[in-house]
């Protein structure tokens, strides 16, 4: 009789854990991020993450982002800034995000990153046919590449913070990423009409989907344009220090830029965020440490 209870209490927790898993607690499991230091990182296969500490980096979350959607497993580790000379030695980079698979080279650009994860998931983040690949490619570039939205977004922090002595980004920390990412004159003058730009076109775009009954960006499915536009929302509207942990002086310098562009900050891109994070993403924010 106490074998039969103890085998019916052990079906009992299976029957519930197999309620938590159906309503979600897979997610959890699922988005788990494994924070390992760089000396693990060597030493083991996969796919391992390289990730700025203590700082949500759009780049990075987007990335990490990407991985949690795509459902695969990974581990992640620490960049500690351009003084982390094993990071860079190892990785051949100074900057994160990097990403590593088994013994191939890191790979740091978000084309690179996406497109190995088309290879090692069966979750497609881009469509298959070419028409709407192009569209989501064209939308990731416009948020995440070169001169598109992050940068620009970042320019202007970084001009307002070596022009401006009221921003609350510190003196110091607007050097260094002026002398990291270049320092670009008048960004705010210059660059924050084409801000504007994107986050209209996001807008417009979403408004068009829900039109036909879609909450993405590109088609009827979870893209990486979904992914790249929810993560770097942040550089415009930050999350809350319960969503997010980060620096004060960051959190300030985001929302300096937001209400620059308040009248972009839509509605419409803020519940596209919240969909896309609560559905197949995570929060709070996991921030990796040093």
């Amino acid at each position: 009789m106490q074998l039969l209870h103890k085998y019916l209490f052990i079906y009992r927790v299976y029957c519930e854990l197999s309620n938590l898993y159906t309503a979600g607690f897979s997610k959890l499991v699922r988005h788990a991020m494994k924070v390992i230091d760089l000396a693990q990182a060597k030493s083991i296969g996969g796919l391992r993450l390289g990730l700025v500490a203590g700082l949500p980096s759009p780049w990075g979350e987007a990335a990490k982002g990407l991985l949690e959607a795509a459902e695969v497993e990974f581990s992640a580790f620490p960049y500690l800034g351009s003084d982390d000379s094993a990071y860079r030695s190892w990785t051949g980079y100074d900057h994160a995000p990097v990403l590593k698979y088994d013994d191939d080279p890191c790979i740091h650009t978000w084309q690179d990153i996406l497109y190995l994860l088309t290879t090692v998931s069966a979750n497609r983040l881009v469509p298959k046919t070419s028409h709407a690949r192009l569209e989501v490619f064209g939308l990731c570039h416009e948020i995440a590449g070169p001169h598109g939205f992050g940068w620009n977004a970042r320019a202007i922090i970084v001009d307002g913070g070596l022009s401006d002595h009221a921003h609350p980004l510190p003196t110091d920390g607007a050097k260094y990423f002026a002398r990291k990412y270049t320092h670009v004159p008048d960004a705010r003058q210059r660059l924050l009409p084409q801000c504007a730009q994107t986050l209209a076109m996001l807008t417009a775009k979403l408004r068009a989907s829900a039109n036909r009954g879609s909450p993405y960006l590109v088609g009827d499915n979870l893209s990486a344009a979904d992914i790249y536009a929810a993560t770097f929302l942040v550089f415009v509207a930050p999350w809350s220090s319960s969503e997010c942990p980060m620096p004060e002086f960051l959190r300030d310098s985001f929302q300096w830029l937001g209400e620059m562009l308040s009248m972009e900050v839509t509605e419409q891109l803020l519940s596209h965020r919240e969909y896309i994070f609560k559905t197949y993403l995570s929060l709070p924010i996991q921030l990796i440490t040093g």
